[in-house]
């Protein structure tokens, strides 16, 4: 096991200049990536920012029918940012959905996909979750 990656992150200090109110299931899954993410809990992460991203545009667009592509596309942020978040959506897939991959391809197996790409994917998440929730600061 890993090291702890410690409480903080120095994203969460440049970002956070202002004061926000979420949902509380943004609340929740924001507070559950960050713990996922300090722990090292990659995969988790990544699930886990996805699903904090995804409800905070349900819950900004007040849209709980469409699919997260259709909710990033037509969200009111940054170019990049919605890159970076059809990349944590794609990410979020293959692990979500990886029993539905190539029929060639084996399922992942924790113990053959931890590298350090994986851990970069997750910091990517954490980063991405956080610039989209920090985004608009009009508190």
């Amino acid at each position: 096991m890993r090291e702890p990656r410690g409480a903080g992150h120095k994203l969460e200090n440049e970002l956070l200049v202002g004061g926000v109110v979420f949902s509380e299931w943004t609340t929740l899954m924001s507070y559950e990536a960050h713990s996922c993410f300090v722990a090292g809990l990659d995969i988790s992460t990544i699930i886990i920012c996805a699903s904090a991203c995804e409800s905070y545009l349900r819950s900004e667009a007040e849209d709980f029918d469409s699919p997260l592509y259709h909710l990033i596309n037509v969200s009111d942020i940054p170019l990049d940012l919605r890159e970076r978040l059809h990349g944590l959506r794609k990410a979020r897939n293959e692990w979500v959905h990886s029993l539905n991959a190539e029929k060639n391809q084996e399922p992942k197996c924790y113990s053959t996909v931890y590298t350090p790409v994986l851990e970069k994917q997750a910091q990517l998440a954490y980063e991405t979750m956080l610039q989209l929730l920090l985004v608009d600061q009009s508190i």
